[in-house]
């Protein structure tokens, strides 16, 4: 199909001749087994992620993964544990309990937590007497 833009590959064909797949991209696919497109293409991800099924704070099921869509009620607090550890906590809500959120090593994402915007978070959440906790 000439100028249409597809560009046919072969199922044996090096990951190398694909666009955008320079030596280093390369070298971390061969890593994982992936030296060739066929490789690549069956190449899954080793867990997925259902953020479909929203859970409220107060129902989310201790040390087993869960979404709560929640928002800040407060800024975003900076601890810094040692060199190369920087911890953000904020506390959320979703209208009916909170939850503290700790987030590890990235301030990008600890800055878009603004007060007022929902979020969704999600990983295992925990807590004790004091309240609800996730990381």
């Amino acid at each position: 199909m000439t100028g249409s833009g597809v560009f046919a590959v072969e199922y044996q064909t090096s990951i190398r001749a694909l666009k955008g797949v320079g030596e280093k991209r390369a070298q971390l696919f061969e890593k994982l087994g992936a030296d060739t497109v066929g490789a690549l293409l069956q190449l899954y991800p080793r867990q997925y992620e259902d953020w479909s099924q929203v859970t409220r704070i107060d129902a989310a099921p201790f040390d087993k993964n869960c979404c709560i869509k929640a928002r800040p009620v407060g800024e975003v607090r900076e601890h810094r544990i040692r060199k190369g550890m920087t911890l953000y906590k904020v506390t959320v809500s979703d209208g009916h309990s909170r939850m503290r959120i700790t987030i590890f090593n990235n301030k990008y994402a600890a800055a878009k937590l603004k007060p007022g915007h929902d979020f969704l978070f999600f990983g295992k959440a925990g807590g004790n007497f004091n309240g609800r906790e996730m990381t």
